[in-house]
């Protein structure tokens, strides 16, 4: 293994770590991939216990794999995100599983270019063995002002992973007000309606939300002056299982990709109780295999960030039942854009709420058994390396 970066170098990388991946990490594993001297991407991972050898195994044999997978990858710098104490060790947290990655990545054709832990109390590199007791101080990255330069040069959002999470209180006057008007938008709709005629009928302009969902226009809220009309058909939408799929696979890939799988579905019936699981009666179809991750050209993520602002703002109007599908859809968002903790505990909201959700089944296996879509690795030219 060939290594490039230095212990400096390395605290300056770490303050533009959340600038470069967009979000701020907590029991994390992050991999930022490189070709040559050029970061081209990165994604995180769950860390396992630290210390279960079974575990932690498998967890460096995925990490490993999953970069093999990245065109045109020639090295990484894994970094562990972790509350855990250095203490007065020269020893940082999850050692073991850095050896463990560290001998997987030694077997394949992938440069260490650094390896790092930043704990609760102080940070270092796995590399550096002149590591003081307690490792080094964090205001080295916190305080350097590579930060603030790189929160600067990127124009989106940074997002803590731990807060998006969280689903927003109800607003109790709105959600009656929004569940009683879906209620009797719903209770006339026939079950046994295919996709086109439902769209129809409720003329629904799935676009235009797609449009409104890229923008991050929240609908309405309690301090309103307009109508509740595109609250209304958010909710809507995240009803009807088939129109909620479809509109998921708009959100990612497009107004065409939209238009693509409302046509491959349009004789599929909706919301009839008697019929096969949404799973199966999208099987082999386009919105199953975006559902599953399946496509290898990557979806526009930040279209998909401002659609999770939405939907959050629709869950605060929205009754239980309403709330976890719009749940579901963040989840699969979060999924997609290949932050999978925050998926996964979405899901088990929802699961808890609906343990037969449709939504959920499709990728619940995925999302909580560490699977990754395949567009997660797509390159990008995100920011050079602080080599």
């Amino acid at each position: 293994m060939k290594v490039t970066l230095k212990p400096q170098g390395s605290a300056q990388f770490l303050a533009t770590l959340p600038a470069l991946t967009g979000f701020i990490a907590h029991e994390s594993l992050v991999a930022v991939f490189f070709s040559g001297k050029r970061s081209i991407g990165s994604f995180r991972l769950d860390l396992p216990a630290d210390g279960d050898l079974v575990r932690a195994r498998e967890f460096a044999d995925l990490v490993v794999d999953t970069l093999c997978r990245v065109p045109g990858c020639t090295g990484v710098v894994p970094v562990v995100y972790c509350d855990r104490a250095v203490g007065d060790s020269t020893k940082l947290p999850y050692s073991l599983l850095w050896s463990l990655l560290e001998e997987c990545l030694s077997d394949s054709e992938l440069d260490v270019l650094d390896a790092c832990c930043v704990a609760g109390d102080g940070w270092g590199s796995y590399l550096d063995a002149d590591l003081p007791a307690g490792g080094r101080d964090l205001a080295e990255i916190e305080q350097n002002p590579m930060r603030l330069d790189a929160m600067m040069a990127v124009e989106r959002e940074i997002v803590d992973l731990e807060a998006m999470s969280e689903l927003p209180p109800r607003d109790t006057a709105l959600a009656a007000e929004t569940s009683k008007a879906l209620a009797e938008r719903l209770d006339g709709l026939p079950e046994s309606l295919r996709l086109h005629e439902t769209i129809q009928t409720l003329g629904l302009d799935l676009e235009a939300l797609i449009r409104h969902a890229s923008l991050g226009v929240p609908p309405p809220g309690s301090d309103r002056t307009e109508p509740v009309d595109r609250l209304l058909d958010f909710c809507t939408v995240a009803r009807l299982d088939i129109v909620r799929e479809i509109f998921l696979v708009g959100l990612a890939f497009g107004p065409e990709a939209l238009g693509l799988a409302a046509q491959e579905s349009q004789h599929t019936r909706v919301r009839h109780t008697n019929l096969a699981s949404v799973a199966y009666r999208l099987k082999n179809t386009l919105t199953e295999l975006v559902l599953r991750g399946v496509p290898a050209a990557p979806p526009d993520r930040e279209r998909m960030r401002s659609a999770v602002h939405v939907l959050q703002r629709c869950c605060a109007a929205a009754d239980p039942a309403v709330r976890a599908d719009l749940a579901a859809m963040m989840a699969w968002l979060w999924w997609a854009i290949g932050i999978g903790s925050v998926a996964e505990r979405l899901l088990v909201q929802v699961l808890d709420h609906d343990p037969d959700h449709g939504l959920a089944g499709v990728f619940a296996d995925l999302c909580c058994g560490f699977g990754a879509p395949a567009w997660l690795v797509e390159q990008s030219s995100t920011a050079e390396s602080a080599v």
